[in-house]
């Protein structure tokens, strides 16, 4: 059977760090990276909205379906996608694919936590005097926040074409062996 995890959650929630993880434990797991595949192509995965992303999802569908293709029964998608449509395009395209079981795994990060982690050391670097960079730092924190908040006012749902949201706080460290679990019906359980 093959299987497919969707990461879904704002820059910044941890969701790389924790799909590296999980592979380090599972090394039959595969990761596909939306970013990594960008970097590798243009140098950057902050790119100007237009060719150079469409570019990179293409490769990141080869990718996938050269995975899918060559035996591999378990692959974690790590790719942006911030509403619905786009999430239900990427489960009906994995499925065309031949994944028959389609797992959302949704970081519930808390904000505070994603905006430190998102800005780190973030230090305009425009601007000449201290006091201009703190309201530089304090537009890019709000701008932060608005961001968070419009990623997760939309729900995560089943009709998505999820077979099952794990619900993933980092912080809580959930127990790794529950993910890619072949489950009896299509749930919504709390990764904790």
């Amino acid at each position: 059977m093959k299987q497919a995890a969707l990461t879904i959650g704002p820059q910044g929630a941890g969701k790389s760090t924790f799909c590296e993880r999980y592979v380090k434990e599972y090394p039959s797991v595969v990761l596909v990276s939306r970013d990594k595949i960008l970097i590798e192509l243009f140098g950057d995965a902050y790119l100007e909205y237009g060719e150079g992303h469409i570019i990179g999802r293409q490769r990141m569908w080869e990718v996938i379906a050269e995975h899918l293709h060559g035996g591999c029964t378990k692959l974690i998608l790590d790719c942006w996608n911030d509403n619905p449509i786009q999430r239900r395009d990427m489960a009906d395209y994995l499925r065309k694919l031949g994944v028959e079981v389609v797992e959302a795994w949704y970081f519930i990060t808390p904000l505070d936590v994603c905006r430190q982690w998102f800005l780190g050391d973030f230090v305009p670097r425009k601007m000449g005097n201290i006091e201009g960079q703190k309201i530089m730092r304090k537009m890019k924190e709000l701008s932060y926040n608005r961001c968070y908040e419009n990623y997760h006012a939309e729900p995560v749902e089943l009709e998505q074409g999820f077979d099952v949201i794990h619900r993933i706080n980092p912080l809580e460290s959930p127990p790794l062996g529950i993910l890619f679990q072949p489950l009896p019906q299509r749930v919504s359980v709390e990764s904790k």
